[in-house]
Order: C-alpha cells, then structure tokens, then sequence
C-alpha cells in the first residue's frame, strides 16, 4: 500500500492491576535510519468492578472466578438481556463501587459488608493494608 509499517499491540489487565490511576504507556517510533523519532504517550485506566467477558465465559464461570454467585452478577448488570448467554466482549459490572467516607476503616467495612479485611484487600489492589 502506502510504504507505512503498522504495529498493533495488544494488552489485557489481568485481575489485580485495577487501580485509581491510569497507567500511562509510552511508544517511540522511529525511522528505520534513526534519522527522525516520535514518543506518544497514552493514559489507560484499568476499572474497577468491571470486566470484559472472554469468548466461551458463562455467567456461572465469571461468579466463580469473582468469588461471588450467578445472581450477584445477574442484577449488577440491568442490561443483560438473559442469565443463560453474556456475549464475548461484553464490560460487566463484577460489584458495585463504594466511596470510603472519613473515618472509616478497613475492620469497620468488613463488618458492614459480611466480608473480611483480606478479601476486601484482594479486590482493591491499590489499598494499602
């Protein structure tokens, strides 16, 4: 076609690289003399409490895998049409999100979300323990 090289790079967080932050990746391109150089530089930002389903992952296979039960993640998600088939790269709810107010702490949210302090650290990556 044109003479122009393309580079396609793919990526998948896996579970634990969620964060508040974006992760910022940066791509240096340059000429196959070396002569001239460009870096671009992007933001990406890995949510929490939501997931891309693969191909051939079931709503049962996705509550296993989230610690939880088809039904959690049946109601976190009011746009699936039917429990029985999610189809491939659809972004599901896996939880719902919570704003920690001031003076709250970790043994505290345990106790009023029936969990334990370990489980909610094992979801929230970027909590210090």
């Amino acid at each position: 076609g044109d003479g122009a090289l393309r580079f396609e790079h793919r990526w998948r967080p896996v579970r634990g690289q969620e964060m508040a932050q974006p992760y910022r990746v940066c791509m240096r391109v340059r000429d196959p003399l070396s002569v001239a150089s460009e870096t671009r530089c992007f933001q990406i930002l890995v949510k929490k409490c939501q997931y891309c389903v693969q191909p051939g992952e079931t709503i049962a296979s996705l509550a296993g895998a989230f610690g939880t039960d088809w039904l959690h993640i049946y109601t976190t998600n009011p746009t699936l049409q039917s429990p029985d088939r999610i189809p491939a790269f659809t972004r599901i709810n896996t939880g719902v999100l919570y704003t920690v107010r001031k003076g709250e702490y970790l043994e505290l949210l345990a106790d009023r979300f029936f969990t334990t302090v370990a489980s909610i650290i094992s979801v929230n990556p970027d909590v210090a323990s």
